[in-house]
């Protein structure tokens, strides 16, 4: 099992907050969480830091921002998501990420953000969206297989503002929609058990098969507030259900040595 910290877990610019992971010894990052411009060069500076990596989502950022929707109901936006997706995997191929993690659809795309998640408008056909993510998902599988990547997505976190206007949330979506790796966020999970009124403890036991990686944190079921993972954590127990060799800290720490001391 190898234990990765999340570039998401401090506050600063990408190269900044990468360099500060590698002089603090950490040697096995996510790299992900990033909307910053990188350059066109950014394998080759990756590949100086000396590290061994796993990609997530949103990476390399593209030149104009927008929100990857895998499942949109608008095609512009669907296939500018697959060519994101593409340049992902690419990217952890030539990295030697033996994974890339990407986010679960949604039934109709943002129309904002709170500053925590991201707000849609009413409305949305959940049974079209799940089509078209299926889609979507069976494209993406066959080229990561091409690149010699195992593509594998991430559960999305339900609050009660957002219900109905996500896929993939509870273990029956997972079994109806394929047989796809799954990357298991925690804090996610948490969050949709609460607002669902589902067990956590029977959703890791249907999909512990099926569990390739963690995003570990936690939150007290109210919303995804990426706390700290404490010893007796229930997400550590669901960590030793599974057959999961990437574990990734994405706990929010004041500085580099928070994130170093729980690895």
């Amino acid at each position: 099992m190898k234990v990765f910290a999340s570039t998401g877990c401090i506050v600063g610019g990408f190269w900044e907050k990468l360099a500060l992971y590698r002089d603090a010894g950490l040697r096995e990052i996510e790299i992900g969480t990033t909307t910053e411009a990188l350059g066109d060069d950014v394998v080759e500076r990756l590949r100086g830091y000396d590290v061994r990596y796993v990609v997530h989502n949103y990476f390399p950022p593209p030149a104009e921002a927008f929100v990857l929707n895998l499942a949109s109901p608008d095609e512009g936006v669907r296939a500018r998501s697959l060519r994101l997706v593409d340049d992902a995997l690419v990217t952890a191929a030539q990295l030697g990420s033996p994974l890339y993690s990407v986010h679960a659809g949604f039934v109709s795309d943002p129309v904002g953000s709170d500053g925590r998640s991201y707000v849609f408008g009413p409305g949305g056909d959940a049974e079209a969206a799940k089509a078209r993510f299926v889609a979507s998902l069976e494209w993406a599988l066959a080229r990561g297989v091409e690149l010699g990547v195992e593509l594998i997505v991430e559960n999305n976190v339900c609050t009660p503002a957002t219900r109905g206007a996500l896929l993939l949330q509870t273990a029956q979506e997972f079994e109806e929609l394929g047989d796809f790796g799954i990357l298991l966020d925690t804090g996610h999970l948490n969050v949709s058990a609460t607002t669902l009124l589902f067990d956590r403890a029977e959703f890791v036991g249907r999909l512990a098969h099926r569990i390739r990686a963690f995003h570990l944190h936690d939150n007290d079921g109210s919303a995804d507030r990426h706390e700290p993972v404490a010893e007796d954590s229930w997400a550590l127990a669901a960590v030793r259900e599974t057959q999961a060799e990437t574990i990734v800290v994405e706990a929010l720490r004041d500085h580099v040595e928070q994130v170093r001391s729980w690895l």
